[in-house]
């Protein structure tokens, strides 16, 4: 991100830095980088201030202007490859689609990102070449770039600049034979490089002073340049570099003699103050210098060979980092209210412009511990569902600073902020550390803890561990308002269970304890909204569900993952209304916000997704639809596992495949639900008379089963040609016209009683729910049975509109976002593309499509 608004300094993202103009070409070292082509890598090892970074970018910009750069910062290996991947696309948009698909997964599998990568490498006629700069920040990835680098075709090659050789796994690659080495012997300055640069620093010595400081620096090139700017304004050159060795100390006391203190006192100032930023843009460092004008000062500084950098972003610069730390060191000596002054006027910059971990960092740093952990509190769930899991790994590191000693009190409250930002892996490991030192913790974070584990279990479906995690509260009527959400956790796991009346009864005691509206009527409210659709409530499921919409929408938070109930509940009534379009649009809104942060209530509504499509006959869709649900869950078994069955039991049946229900029933409670596919089974394989004694035991079903139980009913009697079919039919079209259900009339059981359903209807006047139920009915079509003999299917509308976005540069959550659709749904479109081309990756559909014509 571009910190202070100055676009106006560099090249696009991850291009090489621009070089100075004091800069020294060094004809023997590009030669010697151009002269390793042979070899699939080549690594440039040299210690802190040896030129690394100035020769990869010298080479890059006069003799490899199409190389792809990559600067690294202190990366994890999954971000390290998900950078890897966007600088080469980048570079080449048209290539890795499906490396670029891979990394947008919130968990990215590292061996199928890079075989993706690898899959879709250039050939030798378009060789790429790979320039990883700073690869000592990241964390030890030796074996994948072996793995890439064996991949490479003639001609392509990965250039490397790292400080230490252990972070790449250098005697390994050394044994293979795919690595050429330029060490920090290479990269010294001869006396001829130093005469040069001493000349275009300004410093004006004979050649003999010259070939003396490349002897006592060894050519080491911070050096040279330190005592190069010294030298501008040294009365006796001669005697500076006889006494000159450039050892690291002596480097500290001539930066600040002869360097730092021959700046005027407010560019001494400026100097010291800004030291506290990674990133100098005009904006941050105007806030704490109150310089006019930064953006120019930086400008200059660059200019006239300080140690200042340009940085990763057009506009920005950084110190070098030997620069960085005697500018610290001598900042770290002022008062302490200017040190902490300084600090607040960056946290407060950074707060006010959207750079929220940059501020907790400055808060912290500025004693203003509270503030760092409210903001950290306050902001992490939204970045987290913008950015995925960087953003904890942010927001953490800034507000530990990297220690691995961490406060007491930060423990248990960052691990709950964690957890209910849905970033599971991150809160994981808080709640480990608060477990270790649990003799510590008050009774209160004791039980919060213990919260907090019982949410990670709810938010990974690990359905059969929530209530046995919250047996474990030492006092669950505190009244706390987070003790208080284990009724929310588990009324969630009474409603999946299909207990909508204890789960009620739970929400009313969790809402209790909350006194913030959006909790009350969004979280408790959009909960309670989709139990009374379950219960057939539909006037008191709309009441909630649109109030729970009006107040995210007032507070603009139509984002939020919490409304996903509200979203789904709305969704469904759009449905039963027979609103097909705004339906699906509503279901797959609530997918899309809850599917990296909600799974479960994600997975809920990914089931209904595939629920609707199953009506409407898109068998394929609906199958392919509770696979991806499934897959939004972390454990798959229990409560929410027996729903995505019984869903799949129904597909079966759509098919006539009743061997695969009855195989599915058996995951299934014994509940309404199972009775019902039961009876539908029987039905299929023409036992009416076992349909309807299954029926009989229905009497507790809520009014939404009472309605299928009606039609199965009269459809079992309509087999078995009893007269009381029509009796079961004038009472599920009652029910059905009272509780406004149209989208009933869509079940196929219906279809073979389209005339015994007319008769019964003309028995009296025709209202208008009759009269749209009969056009639904006569919508609906028979699906066809399940056959050997598929042969190649046609691509729907939807699937072709997929086909060509996915032909495009965008990612599938670039695609997602541009169809209105969520990321799940996208992905069942797309393997759905794939089974129907017969094809496995992006890259593979597109060729077969245009083989085919459809591109």
């Amino acid at each position: 991100m571009v910190v202070g608004g100055i676009q106006g300094n560099g090249g696009p993202p991850n291009s090489p830095p621009l070089l100075p103009r004091f800069h020294v070409q060094r004809t023997r070292l590009l030669d010697l980088l151009d002269a390793s082509n042979d070899v699939p890598i080549t690594a440039v090892i040299a210690p802190a201030g040896s030129g690394k970074t100035v020769l990869l970018s010298s080479w890059v910009h006069s003799r490899q202007p199409d190389a792809v750069w990559i600067a690294c910062d202190t990366w994890t290996k999954e971000q390290f490859w998900i950078e890897v991947v966007n600088a080469l696309r980048r570079a080449r948009p048209d290539r890795w689609l499906d490396a670029a698909d891979i990394a947008d997964e919130p968990r990215v599998d590292l061996h199928g990102l890079l075989a993706s990568i690898i899959a879709d490498m250039p050939q030798s006629s378009s060789p790429l070449i790979l320039v990883i700069d700073d690869i000592h920040h990241v964390e030890y990835v030796g074996p994948f770039i072996e793995r890439l680098a064996h991949s490479l075709h003639p001609g392509s090659r990965i250039v490397i600049g790292s400080r230490s050789e252990n972070s790449i796994g250098v005697a390994r690659m050394r044994s293979q034979g795919i690595l050429c080495e330029i060490r920090e012997r290479d990269l010294r300055m001869s006396s001829d490089d130093t005469f040069e640069l001493l000349e275009r620093l300004g410093a004006q010595v004979p050649e003999k002073i010259a070939i003396s400081l490349a002897e006592r620096t060894d050519g080491w090139a911070v050096g040279v340049q330190i005592a190069g700017i010294a030298l501008r304004s040294s009365s006796d050159p001669a005697k500076f570099v006889e006494s000159f060795t450039g050892a690291a100390q002596e480097i500290n006391e001539v930066l600040l003699r002869d360097v730092i203190d021959h700046l005027s006192p407010e560019t001494r100032d400026f100097l010291r103050s800004t030291s506290v930023l990674e990133s100098l843009s005009p904006g941050p460092c105007e806030a704490i210098t109150r310089v006019d004008d930064a953006g120019r000062l930086l400008r200059d500084l660059h200019a006239s060979g300080f140690f200042i950098m340009t940085g990763e972003q057009p506009g920005t610069y950084r110190y070098h980092s030997l620069f960085r730390d005697v500018l610290s060191q001598e900042f770290k000596q002022q008062p302490s209210e200017k040190i902490k002054q300084t600090h607040l006027g960056a946290a407060q910059w950074y707060s006010e412009n959207g750079f929220i971990d940059l501020a907790i960092t400055h808060f912290r740093e500025a004693g203003r511990t509270d503030t760092a952990l409210a903001l950290f509190n306050e902001h992490l769930n939204a970045e987290f569902a913008r950015d995925g899991i960087a953003a904890p790994q942010r927001f953490v590191h800034a507000l530990t600073g990297g220690s691995v000693r961490i406060p007491t009190e930060f423990l248990v409250p960052v691990a709950w902020t964690l957890t209910v930002a849905g970033a599971i892996d991150e809160a994981q490991v808080w709640i480990d550390r608060a477990h270790r030192q649990q003799e510590d913790l008050t009774l209160l974070e004791h039980d919060r803890l213990i919260i907090c584990r019982g949410l990670i279990a709810l938010l990974s479906g690990d359905t059969n561990a929530i209530e046995e995690t919250l047996r474990q509260l030492r006092n669950p009527t505190a009244q706390d308002p987070i003790i208080q959400t284990h009724h929310l956790h588990l009324a969630y796991l009474s409603m999946w269970n299909g207990d909508t009346t204890q789960a009620r009864a739970l929400l009313q005691k969790a809402v209790k304890f909350q006194k913030d509206p959006f909790i009350v009527e969004v979280i408790v409210g959009g909960a309670l909204s989709w139990i009374a659709y379950l219960e057939g409530n539909i006037q008191e499921a709309d009441q909630l569900s649109t109030r729970a919409i009006a107040l995210a929408i007032s507070e603009n938070a139509t984002d939020h993952p919490d409304l996903v109930d509200a979203l789904r509940t709305r969704g469904r009534l759009l449905y039963k209304r027979g609103n097909f379009t705004e339906a699906e649009s509503h279901l797959e809104r609530s997918l899309t916000i809850g599917e990296r942060t909600r799974p479960p209530l994600a997975f809920l509504s990914g089931l209904e997704l595939a629920r609707m499509w199953l009506m409407q006959g898109r068998i394929d869709d609906a199958r392919m639809a509770v696979q991806s649900a499934k897959d939004l869950l972390k454990t798959q078994s229990g409560c929410l596992i027996a729903l995505a069955s019984q869903l799949e039991a129904e597909i079966s049946l759509a098919i006539g495949d009743t061997s695969a229900a009855k195989a599915l029933i058996r995951q299934i409670p014994d509940t309404t639900k199972r009775q019902i596919l039961t009876a539908r089974i029987h039905i299929e394989d023409g036992k009416p008379d076992l349909a309807l004694s299954e029926l009989s035991y229905t009497a507790d079903a809520h009014p939404r089963e009472a309605i299928t139980v009606a039609v199965l009913q009269a459809r079992a009697a309509h087999d078995a040609r009893l007269p009381e079919a029509d009796m079961f039919l004038r009472d599920c079209l009652t029910q059905a016209e009272n509780s406004d259900s149209s989208y009933i009339f869509m079940d196929r059981a219906f279809l073979p009683l389209a005339s015994r359903l007319r008769a019964v209807m003309s028995e009296g006047h025709l209202t208008d729910f009759q009269r749209n139920a009969l056009m639904l009915l006569e919508q609906t079509v028979p699906i066809a049975k399940q056959s050997l003999n598929t042969g190649v299917e046609q691509l729907t509308q939807r699937e072709v509109t997929v086909l060509r976005y996915l032909a495009s540069r965008y990612t599938v959550s670039e695609i997602a976002n541009e169809l209105f659709v969520s990321v799940n749904t996208l992905k069942t479109h797309t393997k759905a593309v794939y089974r129907k081309l017969g094809v496995s990756s992006r890259r593979d559909a597109i060729a077969e499509a245009q083989r085919l014509k459809i591109l």
